[in-house]
């Protein structure tokens, strides 16, 4: 892949590390498959503006936690992909799902002591994306409807952190 039309889709200090992906054939080739997929009418999420966003919003300069999930959200509502790039990032669509709801009742139950201190439990989470924290999909694509449909061909980018 040409690294030009890339590099804009990486926060600046993930260039050093990034690039030698995206040159690499294990990347041609996720980008061949992803193609064929979509040629045969496959849906895949998030949208590919989107694909990376993990890389953009978080520095590596300022990267403080890695969170590894599976893989995007794999559904639509409302005729939007719920994925966004982030994991448990569904601000697309602006509805709390069931695994960030989750993350949340156990932020609140770890910290608060369950005290039901309010917080904002926004379906954007890039505000922790901003403060440090990667917020990675194991699988940065799948298609809808198939949740982890694409573990196997984001190995290669996901085997080198």
């Amino acid at each position: 892949m040409n690294w030009e039309k890339f590099k804009d889709q990486f926060h600046p200090s993930w260039h050093r590390f990034m690039q030698p992906f995206i040159e690499s054939e294990a990347c041609d080739k996720i980008y061949k498959y992803l193609k064929s997929e979509s040629q045969r009418g496959k849906k895949i999420a998030p949208l590919s503006q989107n694909v990376y966003r993990c890389f953009y919003e978080t520095s590596y300069d300022e990267l403080k936690v890695i969170m590894i999930g599976m893989c995007p959200y794999h559904s639509m509502k409302n005729g939007e992909h719920v994925a966004d790039g982030l994991l448990m990032g569904c601000s697309t669509t602006g509805i709390l799902q069931p695994s960030l709801q989750k993350f949340y009742d156990g932020v609140e139950k770890e910290f608060y002591n369950g005290l039901c201190v309010t917080c904002d439990r926004s379906p954007d989470v890039s505000f922790l994306a901003k403060q440090g924290v990667l917020m990675y999909n194991a699988a940065l694509t799948t298609e809808i409807n198939k949740a982890g449909s694409h573990i196997h061909i984001w190995e290669p980018l996901t085997s080198i952190y």
